[in-house]
């Protein structure tokens, strides 16, 4: 009796392969991209009955208020100088850290930079202010000036009447089944994630897994149209 063969290299290049497509190919996490509106300080003058923000309006705004000037414009050329600069931006933060803890609107914090800073620096200061909820703060002549908010009133007390208690029946538990369902829908929605956004690793599927069994099963029906059956054997 002749034995069949067994077509088993599509799976067997699947199973070696795919792996390795996901260790090497695995997607990267999805970056959201978020956007901060900034408005500069204008340096035309204020006009009457118009409202602006202008140069001239913010030094009026904080002309009776102390100043805490930190500058940050160092030339760095070794490792003593270049940790003096670390340290400043790491007082700026804790400066401001402090003003808006505490909520000290009678001072602002000026941080001035210069030729020997980068963009950076200037994105790092914007962070900080994001970071602490800094919402009154302004550029002008490569200087930031920030003035902290003031501290919240003190929450309100109000009364209200009793309400009746209401007894709300807890929900009824999942069964098995419902569990398994959610769990096949978030690998499902896993797989398809990584299909979306693993182009190499889709590609790389259908060349080893449907391209091959393609061949397979095309040859196997080209086959079976040449030799559609065996002839019966003759009886004795």
């Amino acid at each position: 009796m002749r034995r069949r063969k067994l077509y088993y290299v599509p799976g067997l290049i699947s199973i070696i392969g795919l792996p390795i497509l996901l260790l090497f190919m695995d997607p990267e996490d999805t970056v959201y991209h978020t956007v901060l509106k900034l408005n500069l300080a204008t340096t035309k003058k204020d006009s009457p009955g118009i409202e602006r923000f202008s140069e001239e309006g913010f030094f009026k705004l904080i002309k009776k208020k102390k100043k805490v000037t930190v500058d940050v414009n160092d030339d760095v050329w070794d490792d003593r100088t270049g940790y003096v600069r670390d340290r400043k931006f790491h007082f700026v933060t804790q400066e401001m850290e402090r003003m808006q803890f505490t909520g000290d609107t009678s001072m602002v914090l000026e941080v001035r930079l210069g030729d020997n800073n980068t963009f950076g620096d200037f994105v790092r200061m914007i962070n900080r202010a994001r970071l602490y909820n800094v919402r009154r703060y302004a550029y002008i002549n490569d200087c930031f000036y920030f003035i902290p908010d003031p501290l919240p009133g003190p929450p309100q007390i109000f009364t209200l009447d009793p309400v009746p208690l209401i007894d709300i029946p807890h929900p009824p538990q999942p069964s098995k089944w419902n569990i398994f369902q959610r769990q096949l829908n978030e690998w499902f929605a896993e797989a398809s994630f990584i299909v979306r956004h693993n182009y190499p690793l889709t590609i790389g599927f259908l060349l080893l897994v449907l391209l091959p069994g393609g061949l397979w099963f095309r040859k196997f029906r080209s086959s079976r149209m040449i030799h559609p059956g065996r002839a019966a054997r003759p009886g004795p």
